[in-house]
């Protein structure tokens, strides 16, 4: 909850705070930095379905965007997921996914230091389950295609410095995937089909390092 509070007051600061600031131009520059947060699993995740049981994780990654004028910039992302998994009696185990894409950002109220937006991606992903109770079992879903939304606020601190926050969905589409799975470290055949989606929602924050332009 720690951690959940900390992004909280963080993505405040972005939507409030700093008020002295004044925008700058971003048309044409390019904006990289990392991301970090805080992520909820639901749907099967959370479930107790098929080995699910998922717990509120972590979320960390960097991004990259050209913006192609003051309201509109698209860029890619590389992203890092992993969540708890509930284990009967003393076991362990989590969910892991690593997914990489594209996406478009748009940012309302031109001319404000402080503005909303909102973005939408296209992604790619991989997945991988672990519990361990006196035998170790994984399953490791391949490559499946995704998708993710959000909304959010983003402010300039700096001609050359933004934080933002948002809050987002993401979901990979493995329904109908294979799962390689494997007990002790021994392959398991057939693969064993999977029957949902993977979603989770997640609260982020950054900061835009922005480089090139005239920042004027």
């Amino acid at each position: 909850m720690r951690l959940i509070r900390g992004l909280l007051c963080v993505s405040t600061m972005c939507a409030l705070g700093f008020v002295n600031a004044s925008a700058q131009g971003l048309t044409g520059r390019i904006g990289v930095g990392p991301i970090v947060g805080a992520s909820m699993p639901i749907q099967y995740l959370k479930s107790d379905e098929g080995g699910g049981m998922a717990k509120l994780g972590f979320s960390a990654g960097v991004a990259g965007e050209y913006f192609v004028n003051e309201d509109l910039s698209v860029g890619g992302r590389l992203m890092f997921d992993k969540f708890g998994v509930d284990v009967e009696g003393d076991g362990s185990g989590s969910w892991t996914m690593i997914e990489f894409g594209v996406f478009g950002r748009y940012q309302f109220m031109p001319g404000q230091p402080t503005r909303p937006f909102a973005r939408a991606g296209l992604l790619m992903g991989s997945a991988k389950a672990r519990s361990e109770n006196g035998v170790e079992v994984e399953g490791s879903y391949g490559m499946s295609p995704g998708i993710e939304l959000a909304g959010g606020v983003i402010h300039q601190l700096q001609p050359n410095l933004s934080l933002f926050g948002e809050l987002g969905w993401t979901a990979l589409a493995t329904d109908g995937k294979d799962i390689d799975v494997t007990i002790d470290g021994e392959d398991v055949e057939p693969p064993i089909e999977s029957e949902k989606h993977l979603q989770w929602v997640g609260l982020k924050v950054g900061v835009i390092f922005l480089l090139g332009g005239s920042a004027q």
